[in-house]
């Protein structure tokens, strides 16, 4: 977030890098570490692994691998981790260091970290995010990057509960030193865990009281406590229509979708009596009541009911996949046409003729002015 810092000007939160005089912008910005003042709730010695991380300063014990300096810094006083090379180790050795859980992230979350990995036998750093189902690979940093210290960015994926394991692995030989200094986390604070009785905001940063959604006034910062407040065209949800206990459900579909005149594919397109007349490489459809420069048989007499017709639009009179036509370029026969899908819409199944398919909005506000219904 942008925050506003005692002097006026404005800066970054959680970025490392303290622009209020009070550093209060990096003070609740879990997971960010320059190592100077300890690990900051990161596991260096993990259950399972080989061997552990180390948190040290200066040059580390072997030659012509990694840093002279901490990032943080730049001196021989600052700190960072790494993974030693030397003998026990053999190639294939791996280290783990797990990052604090981030329990309820905001979106749109990314993970900075300065990374040192210079030395001829140079392993592999991996990158993973675990969950509580397992843990999923983001990225591999292989070889020698550089003989400085080089920067790196991740997104994240979107999950709801999350920590990041830095996997070390030990190369060929003991050149093979890898260093991580200066971690950032940016949007990827911990959300307020609404009660009960409270909205959570789609972004995760604030509650409001359940009793101001769709009230007609927005309350979230990013609006979305009016969102899901009547107005819903199915693409995605039900926008929160239900249907009450006892009646007949109504689900979202796209398929099976027929009118008289349909411009756009439903399923295999049977119905689609469009105008498209062009095929998905850009040639002209021909007239079906054409014979040349294809000679066939899909003619409006043998496929009365299919939308055939005196026209060279795009039909599926024959249960192809989707639409097609024949073609006026007399070295492609025929071909599918491009046409948009239908969009979703509600549909029910009544199961008797006495029961009924009852769909409602959700809870709506109140409202000083008449409203009406589309």
């Amino acid at each position: 977030a942008v925050v506003s810092t005692q002097s006026g000007h404005y800066g970054r939160g959680c970025d490392l890098v303290p622009d209020c005089y009070d550093g209060s912008d990096e003070d609740t910005c879990p997971g960010n570490c320059n190592f100077e003042n300890g690990t900051c709730g990161w596991e260096l010695d993990a259950a399972y692994d080989n061997f552990n991380w180390i948190l040290a300063q200066g040059p580390t014990g072997s030659y012509n691998t990694g840093p002279d300096n901490d990032h943080t810094l730049g001196t021989k006083a600052g700190h960072y981790v790494y993974i030693e090379g030397s003998y026990p180790r053999v190639k294939g050795d791996a280290a783990w260091l797990y990052s604090p859980w981030f329990q309820n992230p905001t979106r749109g979350c990314s993970l900075g970290f300065w990374v040192h990995m210079m030395g001829d036998d140079i392993g592999e750093l991996n990158v993973y995010i675990v969950t509580q189902s397992g843990r999923d690979l983001v990225t591999t940093l292989t070889k020698e990057q550089d003989v400085v210290w080089v920067q790196q960015s991740i997104a994240l994926p979107k999950l709801s509960a999350f920590r990041v394991l830095f996997e070390g692995v030990i190369g060929d030989g003991y050149q093979s030193d890898i260093s991580i200094d200066d971690i950032s986390f940016k949007d990827c604070q911990v959300a307020p865990v609404c009660g009960e009785d409270q909205f959570t905001c789609a972004n995760g940063k604030q509650c409001i009281d359940k009793n101001l959604v769709c009230d007609f006034g927005t309350d979230c910062e990013d609006g979305s406590d009016e969102l899901r407040c009547g107005q819903c065209d199915f693409e995605h949800s039900f926008c929160g229509y239900t249907t009450p206990e006892g009646a007949d459900k109504w689900t979202r579909d796209k398929e099976g979708l027929r009118t008289d005149n349909m411009d756009c594919q439903s399923g295999d397109g049977r119905y689609y009596r469009g105008t498209a007349n062009t095929t998905t490489s850009g040639r002209t459809c021909q007239k079906w009541t054409s014979q040349y420069p294809q000679r066939h048989d899909r003619t409006p007499e043998n496929y009365p009911y299919s939308g055939l017709g005196d026209h060279n639009y795009c039909r599926n009179p024959d249960g192809e996949p989707g639409v097609w036509c024949y073609t006026t370029d007399p070295q492609k026969r025929w071909e599918y046409c491009h046409v948009a899908a239908c969009d979703y819409y509600a549909r029910s199944r009544p199961t008797s003729k006495d029961k009924s398919a009852v769909l409602q909005s959700p809870k709506l506000g109140q409202t000083a002015s008449s409203c009406h219904v589309e």
